[in-house]
C-alpha cells in the first residue's frame, strides 16, 4: 500500500470518529442541559444553535461541511470524507 493510501485511510477513519462524536455528545447535553433559558421578566431568551452538517458529493468524492443553521454561518471548510 501507497502511503497515500494510508493517509487517506486514516483520514477518512478520523473524520467517521469525529461525525459518531459529534452525535453522541450533542445526544448527552441534550439531556443535561438546558437549551432555553428566560429571564425573570421574559425579556431574554437563549437557545443553543442549530448545527448541521452538509454533505456533497463531487468527482466521486464525498465531502462534508458544518453548517450553523441559526446564525447562517459555514463553521468549517469542505472536509473530504473518502
Amino acid at each position: 500500500m501507497s502511503k497515500k493510501k494510508i493517509l487517506q485511510g486514516m483520514i477518512a477513519g478520523m473524520a467517521a470518529v469525529s461525525i459518531i462524536n459529534v452525535g453522541s455528545v450533542k445526544d448527552v447535553k441534550a439531556d443535561t442541559v438546558p437549551t432555553d433559558v428566560v429571564a425573570e421578566n421574559n425579556s431574554i431568551s437563549v437557545r443553543s444553535p442549530k448545527k448541521v452538517w452538509v454533505y456533497k458529493e463531487e468527482n466521486g468524492k464525498r465531502y462534508m461541511r458544518l453548517y450553523d443553521a441559526t446564525n447562517q454561518v459555514w463553521l468549517t471548510d469542505w472536509i473530504l470524507c473518502a
